[in-house]
């Protein structure tokens, strides 16, 4: 009896100590740096991920695709981050009735050939704007469903907003770890970042074994010394935390009046630990795109 327990042990320890990486989770010790939005304009260096988002209906995915085809042919590889909003379709989406959207969409991401990471339902616990919790999950499990049967290799992401972090049972909203790759945070202000409940967030992804996209919007900041306030405990918190794999900066344009920051920035992204663009090619190329 003893020898079966503790063989039971070694083999439980083996999958947690050994577990596999999550799809585009970059090697140990290298950090993905990417920009929320195409608008790179200030960028402290060219970004190895560009954000895009869209919502879950006809229009915007094709006006969508159309756009992110016309970047792709002139932008050459990256990582594409990617946020898909459902809010108020979450029981269309949960029972099937949005399928042609989201089929459209795997079928053109898979064609552009690009490394995706895919924010469904991002800031799903936004203060005032809150996704009905069990839909969510049904209309999150059901996209990764219908994308994996149409073969797109792509990595989700369960992606809050900390400013929700004020209802600390953000839990009631996650979809099962066998959907989700990575878990997701945004931040909008320095408060956030240095807070009690986004260091259970985080303790909470490490648990789970799910790498961490991080994302910092520069939109609401008032001054430079604001902004580089923001950025400083921002990378603190990527310094300070190893499982936290990628970082996106959105407002980036607000760096042409904001000089400490953007001479803040470009200093910490020179860390040999943030991935070049040049690096990406080889690292992320999804599996279809080598067929």
């Amino acid at each position: 009896m003893r020898i079966v327990v503790a063989c039971l042990g070694l083999l439980m320890f083996a999958a947690t100590s050994f577990a596999q990486p999550a799809p585009f989770e970059p090697p140990a010790g290298r950090v993905i740096f990417g920009s929320c939005d195409a608008e790179l304009a200030g960028a402290p260096r060219p970004p190895a991920m560009i954000g895009f988002q869209l919502g879950a209906n006809s229009q915007q995915v094709a006006d969508f695709m159309r756009r992110y085809r016309g970047f792709a042919a002139t932008h050459g590889f990256f990582i594409a981050q990617i946020g898909l909003s459902f809010r108020g379709d979450e029981h269309d989406v949960s029972t099937g009735m949005r399928d042609p959207e989201v089929i459209a969409l795997a079928d053109g991401l898979r064609e552009v050939g690009r490394a995706v990471l895919l924010r469904i339902g991002y800031d799903f616990n936004a203060p005032g704007a809150l996704y009905e919790s069990s839909a969510y999950i049904g209309g999150f499990r059901h996209a990764v469903d219908r994308m994996r049967q149409d073969h797109l290799d792509f990595a989700s992401v369960w992606d809050a907003s900390a400013a929700g972090f004020s209802d600390p049972h953000y839990m009631k909203w996650y979809p099962g770890d066998d959907v989700v790759d990575w878990w997701g945070v945004d931040f909008g202000s320095a408060t956030e970042l240095d807070s009690a409940e986004t260091k259970s967030f985080l303790d909470a992804a490490a648990h789970h074994h799910k790498p961490v996209a991080v994302s910092l919007s520069l939109a609401a900041m008032k001054s430079d010394t604001d902004a580089l306030k923001l950025c400083e405990a921002a990378f603190n918190l990527v310094h300070s935390n190893p499982d936290i794999k990628a970082v996106s900066l959105c407002a980036i344009p607000h760096l042409g009046r904001w000089k400490k920051t953007a001479a803040y920035l470009k200093q910490q992204l020179a860390d040999p630990r943030f991935i070049e663009v040049n690096e990406v090619p080889a690292m992320f190329r999804p599996k279809q795109s080598e067929d």
